[in-house]
């Protein structure tokens, strides 16, 4: 019998929805170029750090998440109460591209 009294997680937190949709948090983990303790934090709490955004968003397009854009991860942040400014923006495009350099 259905609860409606029970929110699933992934209605109401679009993030966790997402790293879902790799194999498992580790291999979304190491195709981020993060921790996988950071990840399962991050799909718990529903928010990514600005300085992390980016990636994931391109470790997203790389496995072919062609729905998942800079524009969506800031709208996602934004509906969630973030407040993310340009500044956010172009410090997470400067961490990625820092790492990409490494």
């Amino acid at each position: 019998m259905y609860d409606s009294s029970i929110i699933r997680v992934d209605m109401v937190n679009p993030i966790h929805t997402l790293l879902g949709r790799w194999p498992n948090r580790k291999v979304a983990a190491e195709e981020i170029g993060a921790g996988l303790s950071s990840v399962n934090q991050w799909a718990n709490r529903g928010r990514i750090p600005s300085t992390m955004q980016m990636q994931v968003v391109r470790a997203a397009q790389r496995r072919g998440f062609s729905d998942i854009t800079s524009d969506w991860m800031l709208s996602t942040h934004e509906a969630a109460g973030g407040k993310v400014t340009e500044k956010d923006s172009l410090k997470s495009e400067q961490t990625v591209r820092e790492t990409e350099t490494k």
